[in-house]
């Protein structure tokens, strides 16, 4: 892991170091946000990011359209800096053609990030890198409670309640069909065919950890399709051609 105590500030805000590229530092009630930004921003961020600026300093300014004078990037960091009761922020000026450009900006920084998925393996990994008692792990946007559970799931096998006796895996090679029934008779008919058993099913939970809030009771199977038309061909005693 890189370290450097002794890392150059690009400029200081209110105080708060700027690591980032920026234009000009503002005061911040100059810096207005856009009322059509339609992301919103809940109380538990906007502390938890106002924490991480304070400690960490401006990674990434505050984007205003030279357009319209609005925020187009940054609305969350506003609204921390304002929690924090910062004066000045860092803002990076841009140009926009129109309006619905800027608009279309500033839908995709809120949408671009959404569209991300998170390797929870690999996560918890650059978790069990990083040295705990060095650096405070909220700065990374999670807190530690987040964090232990993270690497519980990855270090630990879920435990089994019972067994779950499939006698196939259903593979996408497999052909396949699926009965249902809306019937009690039929339904009923059909468990004593097949010898379906009511067992504890595995956890619904993500972690794998058994609860009781998490435990299912089941009778789906996935019966291999030689031995249920055997099984239907010995129940009523027919020929299957």
């Amino acid at each position: 892991m890189l370290e450097n105590n002794k890392i150059k500030s690009k400029g200081s805000a209110a105080g708060v170091p700027i690591y980032c590229a920026f234009d000009k530092v503002v005061e911040i009630g100059e810096v207005k946000q856009n009322p059509k930004n339609p992301n919103q921003h809940p109380n538990e961020q906007i502390e938890l990011l106002a924490k991480i600026i304070e400690k960490q300093g401006w990674r990434a300014p505050i984007t205003v359209s030279k357009l319209s004078g609005l925020v187009v990037h940054g609305h969350g960091r506003l609204m921390a800096a304002i929690y924090a009761g910062f004066s000045h922020v860092p803002v990076d000026y841009q140009e926009y053609k129109s309006e619905a450009e800027e608009l279309a900006d500033l839908l995709a920084d809120n949408r671009i990030a959404e569209l991300a998925e998170i390797d929870e393996k690999m996560l918890a990994e650059l978790f069990s890198d990083i040295d705990a008692g060095g650096i405070d792990l909220d700065l990374s946007g999670y807190t530690d409670d987040i964090v232990t559970a993270l690497v519980d799931t990855i270090t630990e096998e879920p435990e089994i309640i019972g067994e779950v006796p499939f006698s196939e895996v259903l593979r996408e090679e497999h052909n396949y069909i699926v009965l249902y029934f809306d019937n009690e008779v039929d339904w009923l008919q059909a468990q004593s065919l097949f010898a379906l058993e009511s067992v504890n099913s595995l956890s619904t939970r993500k972690d794998g950890k058994i609860t009781d809030g998490s435990v299912r009771k089941g009778l789906g199977r996935v019966l291999k399709g030689v031995e249920a038309l055997e099984e239907i061909r010995v129940a009523y005693q027919c020929k299957l051609s």
